[in-house]
């Protein structure tokens, strides 16, 4: 799941997209971009946020440490939590694969709870299966409190002219 709100959020994206798939991940869907008020700390721009599917040949930990070299390079500076930033990458699942680690926690704990990873979750796959909580997608969303509706900020396209 990508998301940001400083700069030019679409292009950034566009650009970590390219960046993922030099390292020789293949993008197999993207679903809109969906504009949604902060979280956490609110006194900030709404966030732009946009679900990703790849197909990866690395393992977890290789496509996390890929995820993380590319929010640097694409200027990540997160000064406090829930604050303003250029591009997060947030890997919400990894195929089924349930882990806890100081460093990363598989499936991501709150997406659930979250209608913005959820809507577009459920754009591209409504009925999948949460690995931990053994919940279609659609059934997810259905029971989320979250009263923060997402809106589509732009719908999936081919590339732009981002430079």
């Amino acid at each position: 799941m990508l998301g940001g709100n400083v700069g030019d959020t679409v292009c950034v994206f566009e650009s970590a997209v390219r960046s993922l798939e030099l390292n020789e991940n293949q993008l197999v869907s993207a679903s809109s971009v969906y504009r949604t008020k902060p979280w956490g700390f609110f006194n900030q721009r709404d966030f732009l946020n946009q679900l990703l599917v790849f197909d990866t040949p690395l393992d977890l930990t290789e496509f996390h440490d890929c995820c993380l070299k590319i929010e640097l390079l694409h200027g990540k500076n997160k000064e406090f939590e829930n604050g303003p930033r250029s591009l997060d990458i947030d890997i919400l699942f990894f195929d089924t694969i349930v882990l806890q680690t100081p460093k990363l926690t598989i499936p991501h704990p709150r997406m659930h709870q979250r209608r913005f990873n959820l809507v577009p979750i459920c754009e591209l796959m409504p009925d999948f299966i949460h690995p931990a909580l053994n919940k279609k997608m659609s059934d997810l969303l259905s029971e989320c409190v979250d009263l923060d509706e997402p809106s589509i900020a732009v719908r999936q396209q081919s590339k732009t002219s981002c430079s």
